[in-house]
């Protein structure tokens, strides 16, 4: 003889919650926020360096008196301070979603193609661009603007430095909508499927 147990209502199968867009809003605004802050600054620089070498000024001690107080203004540098301490957080978490599924590492394993890939590029040059104005800051412009500051006759070429971090900050701050767009993309070929 069989018996009946009662199991309740059947249960209703649940909504699955909405994936994770891969390169959102909120990422697109810090990107830019931080991209414009530093391009900002950067630009500050190079105009110094123009007004200097342009004639406006006769003395490098204007650019020494510049880079004086940029180092030691209670906001800017504060802000810098800030802004380093999240920096071996974001390289690592751009190395484990951008770089590593470049080589097949984590993800489900499968080769990327398409709208995929390209957003992962662009997260991978967005990480060496990173690393190349850090390295550059730190290898190149600082020593130059300190023996600046100490002896205004070592004020030479700064501007050369000053172009370069222009340029990758102003790159800094075009990549994160290539890639919003190509998260985009990514989503519309999921959609697809």
């Amino acid at each position: 003889m069989a018996s009946v147990v009662d199991a309740g209502p059947a249960e209703v199968p649940k909504a699955a919650a909405p994936a994770k867009r891969e390169f959102d809003e909120a990422e697109l605004a810090i990107s830019t926020l931080l991209g414009g802050f530093f391009t900002a600054l950067s630009i500050a620089d190079l105009s110094m360096d123009m007004y200097v070498d342009g004639g406006y000024v006769a003395s490098n001690a204007a650019r020494a008196h510049y880079l004086g107080w940029k180092g030691n203004a209670p906001i800017i540098s504060h802000a810098m301070l800030l802004l380093i301490v999240p920096l071996p957080f974001v390289i690592f978490g751009i190395v484990h979603k951008e770089v590593l599924p470049l080589f097949g590492f984590g993800g489900d394993g499968r080769a990327l193609v398409g709208a995929a890939r390209t957003l992962r590029l662009l997260g991978s040059g967005t990480l060496a661009l990173i690393l190349g104005v850090v390295t550059t800051v730190v290898v190149a412009v600082q020593p130059t603007e300190k023996a600046c500051i100490e002896s205004v006759d070592s004020c030479v070429d700064m501007w050369f430095w000053h172009l370069v971090v222009v340029c990758v900050n102003i790159v800094l701050l075009i990549v994160p909508f290539m890639r919003f767009q190509a998260a985009r993309a990514m989503e519309q070929e999921g959609k697809q499927r």
